[in-house]
């Protein structure tokens, strides 16, 4: 991050801000791509909209020939409007059944959740001229302890039977299988995740019926080392997962032509986008209480997503005051009314009201989960290549807010 930049838009555009960092995104997602092509070329990065849907993000995405993974008809809907072909579009999630129709007609990926949604598939195909396509996504455990409330129980015995059953219906081609388990970052977990679904297909599906294989997402990404510290663990770069996962695939499927091997598929969020963005917020009061100083400022942890409220992102004083002012230790509090709308809980710095704070890390899960509550969302600001500066959003407005209300 060039603070210097990060000065100029601020400057400019004024705060609350996000600024997203276009070749950052870029390099991202390449660096990811290229790890694990290198040891299994029949690979390819879904791009997870719900981490982040802003059309800067899912345009380069797109034009870098990456699919969209997408978990409800809004966003399903958002990737055909940036011109994502349907069968470029995986659509995952228990929550979607408003465009089941549209998305099962379109040709797109349909990663079916449950029975009910299964039967609701079999429902809609029986009225098409064409064959849909469809996966599932399977819940196994893979050693960390946790267990998911999505896909279907590998140990029951339903499951066979109704993969059996849509494997006769004419209307249904199955094309995969599907796993996801959050929280679950470890190589371990990740050589888990590929030696079952390696296992499972094989158990499950038929040679022409492997045309994907989907291992979700959850790899740790680039972050600053103080960011990095605060998870307690060892992190892992693109290139070690890839060993463990495309090496799996590798050996497993290596006696097959290169045309005929499943495509395994990751389906990137925070990993690629979180570190491509900053937060803007500039401190616009001071006070102290019981030796308690409290650093207030324009913007909310509510803007820094779920990571903002669980870590302390890292953070940087834009001096915009000449004041001198010594280091002094402050908690810097947001705009709501909640006692816990606590950006940082200890900062060490000079800042003075009117300076700046940029938080890093705040690409994932923010402005796509902030809620117009008490303010309205904050704008974006794209830095390209070239230095071009663009607005990606503005800041929206109290109409926008009213515009869904009968007034």
């Amino acid at each position: 991050m060039n603070i210097n930049i990060v000065k100029e838009i601020v400057e400019r555009y004024g705060t609350p801000l996000y600024v997203f960092f276009e070749e950052e995104f870029k390099r991202n997602l390449l660096e990811l791509e290229a790890s694990y092509k290198k040891i299994y070329p029949t690979f390819q990065i879904a791009y997870s909209f719900k981490t982040n849907y802003m059309p800067a993000a899912c345009k380069i995405a797109l034009g870098l020939n990456e699919y969209a993974e997408v978990v409800s008809d809004l966003e399903y809907n958002m990737a055909k409007e940036y011109g994502f072909s349907p069968d470029h579009i995986i659509v995952n999630g228990p929550g979607k059944w408003n465009g089941l129709r549209e998305m099962l007609d379109d040709g797109s990926i349909v990663m079916l959740d449950n029975a009910y949604e299964a039967r609701a598939a079999l429902e809609i195909a029986n009225t098409l001229d064409h064959k849909v396509n469809v996966g599932f996504r399977l819940n196994f455990p893979i050693g960390t302890g946790k267990e998911s409330r999505f896909g279907f129980d590998v140990d029951d015995r339903a499951t066979v039977n109704l993969i059996n059953y849509m494997r006769n219906c004419e209307k249904i081609r199955i094309v995969g299988l599907h796993f996801h388990l959050g929280g679950s970052r470890g190589l371990d977990a990740w050589r888990q995740r590929a030696v079952k679904i390696i296992k499972y297909a094989d158990a499950l599906l038929k040679d022409n019926e492997k045309k994907i294989l989907d291992l979700g997402s959850g790899m740790f990404g680039h972050m600053n080392p103080k960011l990095a510290a605060q998870f307690n663990q060892e992190l892992f770069t693109f290139d070690e997962y890839a060993e463990v996962v495309a090496g799996e695939f590798n050996r497993h499927f290596s006696h097959l032509p290169i045309e005929e091997r499943p495509k395994l598929i990751v389906e990137p969020g925070s990993t690629v986008i979180a570190n491509t963005m900053i937060y803007a917020t500039r401190i616009i009061a001071e006070k102290t209480i019981r030796n308690r100083k409290i650093l207030i400022v324009d913007g909310s942890v509510h803007q820094l997503g779920e990571l903002g409220k669980k870590k302390q992102l890292p953070v940087h004083v834009i001096k915009e005051t000449t004041q001198d002012a010594k280091e002094s230790y402050a908690e810097v509090t947001g705009y709501t009314c909640l006692e816990d709308d606590i950006l940082f809980r200890n900062l060490k710095s000079n800042a003075l009201v009117g300076d700046c704070l940029i938080f890093e890390n705040a690409g994932a899960y923010t402005n796509v989960m902030k809620p117009p509550f008490i303010q309205v969302g904050c704008g974006i600001v794209s830095f390209g290549k070239d230095g071009l500066i663009r607005i990606d959003k503005r800041q929206e407005t109290v109409n926008d807010i009213l515009s869904s209300y009968f007034i």
